[in-house]
């Protein structure tokens, strides 16, 4: 599963934007260039990780990988709802390819 979304600013004036600060997430999956997801796949193979969150920012009109996090804070339900249909899908990949019964 993958899931991408925009973080949104309490404040646009804020240096951090993150959720103890008030900023949200929206996703934005259906929205998002191509590109910036194969990046962001791209990025956390190359650290050998199957779930991982990848930060990455776009200026002029091109994508920077800013980190790969592997301890992603579920701190609110979008990363939750993400993270769980990426579980899910690898279990039943497992079923499937007969590792798990």
């Amino acid at each position: 599963a993958i899931g991408v979304a925009e973080k949104i600013p309490k404040d646009k004036k804020d240096v951090a934007w993150n959720s103890h600060l008030g900023a949200t997430f929206v996703d934005i999956l259906n929205d998002w260039n191509n590109i910036a997801v194969n990046i962001g796949i791209a990025a956390a193979k190359a650290i050998g990780q199957h779930f991982s969150g990848v930060d990455l920012m776009e200026y002029r009109n091109k994508f920077y990988v800013l980190e790969v996090n592997t301890a992603i804070a579920l701190s609110n339900p979008h990363r939750v709802n993400i993270f769980a249909e990426a579980f899910k899908d690898a279990i039943s990949a497992h079923i499937r390819n007969g590792h798990l019964s």
